[in-house]
């Protein structure tokens, strides 16, 4: 166990036991034994100026793991964004990174033949990195060429070594992810190159 919190339980148990005898004082109340009657009044205060000389590193213990909790969340976050797209598409779909990235890229390389520049350009700010997964596509074979439609789409995936199957389903997943990130105008760009 670390120091901290070791002396942040400490610290806890000791303002247990302060507040315990805190409220037996306000009530005094008898208990017969065999060596006699003791009052809570008798009783020593458990440790109480520890407690009051020492919240600081109680706090400070407990704004630590509260920070460590806050930091792991916005390192899942981090990771979360950085997989991205990709990482949806491996969990989801059982994608390598090679084939998420390059099925990422060829659909971005149609939308990029089919789409104003303008258009083009909000729906790949929906995706980081927009401009490598579409060499990547090109890097792997996929694109070799004008995509031109879906059906050149599908024959890009089938160079990836996606299958059919699985490929009716890498189009949908990209363009609802671009839509939840760009919303829903930028995302209709998108769906208006994939039909």
């Amino acid at each position: 166990m670390k120091h901290s919190n070791r002396l942040g339980v400490f610290v806890s148990v000791a303002a247990a036991l302060a507040l315990a005898a805190a409220c037996s004082s306000s009530t005094p109340s008898t208990s017969s034994g065999s060596s006699g009657t003791t009052t809570a009044a008798n009783t020593p205060p458990p440790a109480s100026t520890t407690a009051s000389s020492t919240p600081s590193s109680a706090t400070a213990g407990t704004t630590h793991a509260a920070e460590t909790g806050t930091m792991s969340a916005a390192a899942g976050a981090a990771t979360a964004a950085a997989g991205g797209l990709t990482g949806l598409l491996g969990s989801n779909l059982g994608l390598t990174s090679d084939q998420a990235s390059g099925a990422v890229g060829s659909v971005l390389s149609l939308a990029q033949e089919k789409l104003p520049s303008s258009d083009y350009s909000q729906v790949a700010s929906a995706v980081p990195g927009a401009a490598g997964y579409v060499q990547k596509a090109k890097d792997l074979g996929a694109v070799t060429g004008p995509i031109g439609d879906v059906n050149g789409l599908n024959a890009a995936y089938s160079k990836l070594g996606i299958s059919p199957t699985v490929a009716s389903q890498v189009t949908p997943l990209i363009s609802n992810y671009i839509g939840k990130a760009a919303g829903p105008a930028v995302g209709g760009l998108l769906s208006s190159v994939l039909k």
